[in-house]
């Protein structure tokens, strides 16, 4: 090799050398990049033409897809049908350029079909050359949360000055009205009893208000009459007291099926006299709500150090336009007759004692009251346990149920108990999932997307022959309604459902299939 060559060959080298290190300088800033991209908090997705073409780990992750399974796809598939021309409006080819940085709200579709809510900025970027729309995504749960907590902080506030003063005012009332009644019925005759009757319940309704008031403005509890107690007896003793209104429905040919399923937890602080109050206030609530009959379920659980009590009915359900008001004070829908102060009543008594109520209702479809309330605090309490009863944890559940209230209590039910459990949004959808992924039980309702229970477990029994399928009849069907032929499905329950034996049955049918 000449000596010309051997330099050309030495510069080849050298420049071949630059190269590579400019590439792995190159690769290590893409990596530092990419590390430093998913590890922001917020999501982001880069959108091009309408499609995918970037996003971040974080966004990925809480939508449960893998980068290769949302890239190149259309963003709007990822939109629920409700918002696909809206969403198409602000991301779609024509209108890309009025894309703004002000914030709005979106929702997305995870892959298990939940939707979920996202505030998201926008702005515009090249990528590879070409115009391009950047999407930073924050979960805006937590913006709601504390939202919601603050209106709710300077709500009660107000409200506190308010029934300060409407307390003190009715206490003057109805002293003076006392006062005069007094003398009244001194210098009279035995012929105002009537007038006199009339005249004390007013006084009395007074009174009642009067304390109801009191005891909002009150946040510090009377711990004098704080004792532990057990809550399981407390919740037993206000549905006994709710038992009156229901009898009374029944003689008017209202049916109301109530079911409880009241395990046993440790001990709460309190005064047991105001838990009785709100939860029984709290029963006859759901059944004003059912004038046309249906279930109430009762339900108790302990997790976390708190109590959870959740009262669920089948009725009217809250329209969504009264829904932030139902607890003001003096707000009702169940016309003169009624003060309005029981759900204000009810949150007051449940905030003295440290706890938290949460109203989750959807019009015709139901409401269901959550209470939480924190256990009492004594060293050395151990948890009661169902004796016998095996474990079902990380069991892989799917539920097929439309009825709110049981799919809710089914859900709650199974998770605490630590089953992965998914909802089917409707039978194809649930059809599809037990075709890609191993369950260990499938639930199915009496009706699912107008296919009937029976007709759904028999497709699933085709598809899958050893999957066990439970399903739950109406409140009249028998186990095997066919005469002469088995039910197809391994499991049949009745509405109302006894949620202890129903989740004996489970276990035992889960734990045979694990073994």
């Amino acid at each position: 090799m000449g000596e010309k060559q051997r330099a050309v060959h030495d510069g080849v080298k050298k420049e071949l050398a630059s190269l590579r290190k400019e590439k792995a300088d190159l690769q290590r800033s893409l990596n530092h990049k990419e590390t430093l991209l998913n590890g922001l908090p917020a999501g982001f997705m880069v959108i091009q033409k309408g499609k995918i073409i970037d996003a971040n780990e974080v966004i990925l992750n809480e939508l449960g897809y893998t980068m290769k399974e949302v890239l190149d796809r259309d963003f709007r598939a990822f939109v629920p049908s409700r918002l696909k021309v809206t969403v198409g409006g602000i991301y779609g080819k024509q209108r890309f350029d009025k894309a703004g940085s002000d914030p709005h709200e979106v929702e997305l579709v995870g892959k298990d079909g939940s939707a979920l809510g996202w505030d998201t900025r926008v702005r515009k970027i090249r990528a590879n050359g070409r115009r391009a729309f950047l999407l930073m995504l924050t979960r805006n749960e937590e913006r709601k949360k504390r939202e919601g907590l603050l209106a709710e902080s300077l709500k009660a506030g107000a409200l506190r000055t308010m029934a300060s003063g409407l307390s003190r005012a009715l206490k003057n009332s109805m002293d003076v009205i006392q006062e005069g009644m007094a003398s009244a019925w001194q210098s009279q005759g035995r012929g105002q009893s009537e007038a006199r009757k009339r005249i004390e319940d007013g006084v009395s309704r007074m009174e009642t208000v009067e304390r109801a008031l009191e005891c909002i403005t009150n946040d510090v509890p009377n711990q004098s009459l704080w004792v532990p107690f057990d809550l399981k007896k407390v919740v037993k003793e206000a549905l006994a007291a709710g038992a009156v209104k229901i009898k009374e429905g029944v003689e008017k040919g209202t049916d109301i099926k109530v079911k409880t399923y009241l395990r046993s937890v440790s001990s709460v602080e309190g005064d047991p006299e105001e838990i009785r109050q709100m939860l029984s206030h709290l029963v006859k609530n759901a059944v004003d709500a059912m004038p046309g009959g249906g279930y109430l379920y009762l339900s108790t659980e302990e997790n976390a150090g708190h109590a959870y009590i959740y009262i669920q009915d089948s009725g009217m359900g809250i329209p969504a336009h009264i829904r932030e008001r139902v607890v003001d004070p003096f707000f009702t829908t169940k016309g003169s007759e009624k003060s309005g102060l029981g759900l204000t009543l009810s949150r007051a008594i449940i905030r003295r004692h440290r706890g938290h109520m949460e109203i989750n209702s959807k019009e015709n479809e139901g409401t269901t009251v959550t209470v939480r309330l924190p256990l009492a605090n004594r060293e050395g309490q151990e948890k009661k346990r169902s004796p016998g009863r095996r474990s079902i944890r990380n069991a892989r559940i799917l539920i097929f149920e439309e009825d709110p209230v049981i799919g809710d209590l089914l859900l709650r039910t199974l998770e605490s108990k630590g089953c992965k459990v998914t909802v089917a949004v409707s039978a194809a959808d649930g059809l599809q999932q037990v075709g890609k992924k191993a369950f260990d039980l499938v639930i199915v309702g009496a009706m699912v997307s107008e296919l009937k229970g029976e007709t759904l477990v028999r497709r699933l029994k085709e598809s899958k022959k050893t999957l066990p399928v439970v399903l739950i009849a109406d409140y009249d069907a028998r186990e095997g309604t066919d005469a002469g032929r088995p039910a197809l499905a391994d499991l049949i329950l009745s509405k109302p459902i006894d949620m202890n034996q129903a989740l004996d049955r489970i276990t035992e049918i889960i734990s045979h299939r694990v073994e």
